[in-house]
């Protein structure tokens, strides 16, 4: 077979001909940036409404708190039922008027909204938030679980979790599984349920028929519609499911939710570009980045040095090319695949190959004098991130520049990409070091 891969290229889950969501998206998607790329990050940094992109700084909040917030804005959420209601519960009423959630149409809406995590533990991980809204929207009904035999018209808690009747839930892995469908009433074969399907409980309940409690956890599949799946806890006490108000982006792949609220805590290892782009790219509406560190934290997680697939060293198609990349400070940052990053003969790590060319004809004719995407404040207030910025004699006008126009000689200057200059400022330029020479 002959080396190859195959790359998709046509946007099928987000519509419309600009977004700013995908506009902040492609920043990690290590493709080459748009010319009005970096105004996202302006309208981020001065808070402009956008349809389909906010951010929302954690402002000192518990996670799940900042999580409590966005839904009660977004979605209108403050009590049990109106928690319901946002993942696609509709309201019984009994006859004494008391209004309750009824679930039945919930499986086919529960991907209005999904909360996103980088990881499982911690206080910002997936386990805490979903315990979260177990403890804060879901007394009542954990409760009707626990009753007496002879009063319960629910199935008992199943799981460590204590799953019960209108939960949002994810499979863990692949399995067959009993199933009817409700429509008919009629049983099917064991049915397959794949890893990472999300659905709703919705059964058992007691019908006249029952002369006993109902027993039997009943899962109904997003992407399996009138077909009902009877949930089996094992020996080892795992039931094949788990809440899932909350995902990790990992598990995320794949899916498609209407609103993303993505949780990003600060200085958390294993968050990479990759894993932004995955949970960049999940909606379909609209995603809101709730951020505990400043937005300039995110900006450099776009950097090659963000990347996870090129620190893997494990090249398909030709032998990888390891080398040491570090910091503007000088130091370590890891150990990269050459084949995967562009990196200057003196070891600055930069987005393409013109930048290569760029920087190091910089290091040689305008050495100490020149910076690599640093911000810079125009006169018009806005806040820029030119590729390169060079210092000249003018002490008004420092000169910018995108790979494809930058000026090199002293006192001239050649905006790229229609940047404006601004205040100048002492050059601190990463490629006056020499390259330190320790290896992988």
């Amino acid at each position: 077979m002959a080396p190859g891969w195959a790359e998709l290229t046509v946007l099928h889950r987000q519509q419309g001909h600009t977004r700013d969501d995908l506009a902040l998206a492609h920043w990690y998607s290590g493709d080459k940036r748009s010319e009005d790329a970096e105004e996202v990050w302006e309208k981020l940094r001065t808070q402009v409404p956008m349809a389909t992109l906010k951010a929302v700084h954690w402002s000192g909040r518990p996670a799940a708190r900042v999580l409590d917030d966005v839904l009660r804005e977004e979605f209108n959420v403050t009590d049990e039922l109106s928690f319901a209601h946002s993942y696609g519960a509709t309201t019984r009423t009994d006859s004494k008027g008391n209004e309750y959630p009824n679930y039945t149409q919930a499986p086919g809406s529960c991907d209005r909204w999904q909360a996103l995590s980088p990881t499982r533990g911690q206080t910002h991980g997936t386990v805490e938030l979903n315990r979260y809204f177990k403890q804060t929207y879901r007394r009542q009904a954990l409760a009707d679980a626990q009753l007496f035999k002879s009063r319960r018209r629910v199935p008992q808690p199943l799981g460590p979790e204590q799953i019960v009747v209108g939960d949002k839930v994810v499979n863990t892995r692949n399995q067959y599984l009993r199933s009817f469908r409700p429509s008919t009433g009629k049983p099917e074969d064991r049915s397959y349920v794949a890893n990472g399907e999300l659905g709703v409980v919705t059964g058992q309940l007691k019908s006249q028929k029952m002369t006993g409690a109902p027993w039997k956890t009943q899962v109904e599949f997003s992407s399996q519609p009138d077909l009902r799946f009877t949930a089996h806890q094992g020996l080892d006490d795992d039931p094949g499911l788990e809440l899932a108000w909350a995902l990790t982006v990992h598990k995320s792949q794949g899916s498609e939710f209407g609103t993303v609220v993505l949780m990003l805590p600060a200085h958390v290892s294993g968050i990479s570009r990759e894993l932004l782009y995955t949970a960049l790219t999940r909606q379909t509406r609209k995603v809101i980045i709730c951020h505990e560190g400043p937005l300039e934290d995110l900006r450099e997680l776009a950097q090659p040095t963000a990347s996870d697939t090129a620190r893997r060293l494990t090249d398909l198609t030709r032998p990888p090319e390891p080398v040491v990349v570090h910091d503007r400070q000088g130091r370590r940052i890891g150990c990269f695949d050459a084949n995967l990053i562009h990196i200057t003969h003196f070891g600055l790590p930069v987005s393409s190959k013109n930048e290569v060319i760029i920087a190091d004809l910089l290091h040689r004719l305008a050495r100490g004098r020149f910076e690599y995407e640093q911000p810079l404040t125009g006169r018009d207030g806005k806040t820029k991130f030119p590729d390169f910025t060079v210092t000249t004699d003018d002490p008004i006008s420092p000169s910018t520049g995108s790979t494809s126009a930058c000026s090199t000689t002293p006192g001239t200057e050649r905006p790229g990409r229609g940047r404006r200059p601004g205040t100048p400022r002492k050059a601190s330029c990463p490629a006056t070091q020499a390259a330190p020479t320790d290896s992988c």
